[in-house]
Parts: C-alpha cells; structure tokens; sequence
C-alpha cells in the first residue's frame, strides 16, 4: 500500500498474526465459537466481542480453566499481533469483561496474565484521562458562559 505522501510504501511484516490467523488459531483452541465466529465472518471487533462474551460467560461460571485458557491464548497471540488484533483484544475483549458484577470477578481479574494486566491498565488510564478531559471542558464552557452573563 502506497504511502498517502507517496514516498514509500507500507509493508506488513509477515511475522504479524494478522486477523485471519487470529480466527484460525482461535477456532483450533476453542472450536465452540466457530459457528459466532462465522456469523461475524471478516469483522474481527465482532468476532473478538464474541471471544469476550464466551471469556465472560466462564467468569460468571467460576470456570477457571476455560478462563485461563482464553487469556493464555491471548498472551500469547499479543506477542506478535498486528496492530489491527491488538487493538480487538483492547477495544472488544477486554472493554467488554465485567469484572465488577460478577460474584468471581475479582478473581478473574487476578488471574489475567501480565500482558493483558498491562493492556487493561493502559485502558482504565485511557478512560480515566478522557473522563478528566470532559470535566475541564464542561468546567471551561461553564465559565465561558458565566462570563458571557456578566458581561451583558
């Protein structure tokens, strides 16, 4: 793919797990998610809430091994994803686990191996700067307001 200024062209190494091998590698370690899988078939956010979903219905049966093996799994597959898989795992699985309402969430959480800690606390400080951003804006158009009235 050419460059937008046209000096160069963008290669993909290779050596990137790329969507279509997440899906492979996924579907052989857990063949219960080929038939959602198919459903999404190409939308690699889709499929990956679809992980998520199946990740979080193993919290919610305090089922452990399948847990572990799901986050293994994906440990291992950040080592070398494309920037596209990364930011799935970010964006539609790891957004989507809900570790506050379930009775084994906390457990869940402390089993999340350093990668997807790491990945999950980028997250949280991510959303927490967004949140401060909002309050400043809204505070700087309140005060904008108040100063408009005053000077009427």
């Amino acid at each position: 793919m050419e460059l937008p200024d046209r000096k160069g062209v963008l290669v993909e190494n290779p050596d990137r797990l790329d969507k279509d091998k997440f899906v492979k590698l996924a579907l052989a370690e857990f063949p219960q998610l080929r038939e959602e899988f198919a459903e999404d078939d190409g939308l690699l956010h889709l499929q990956m809430a679809a992980f998520s979903r199946f990740a979080q219905a193993a919290i919610d049966r305090n089922d452990l091994d399948v847990l572990v093996g799901c986050y293994a799994f994906l440990a291992e597959v950040m080592k070398s994803a494309a920037s596209d898989v990364e930011n799935a795992i970010y964006v539609s699985f790891l957004e989507n686990l809900d570790f506050e309402s379930s009775v084994y969430g906390a457990e869940a959480k402390r089993l999340l191996p350093p990668a997807l800690q790491k990945a999950l606390a980028e997250l949280n400080e991510h959303w927490e700067n967004t949140g401060k951003r909002q309050v400043e804006s809204q505070d700087n158009q309140q005060r904008a307001r108040e100063e408009r009235a005053r000077k009427k």
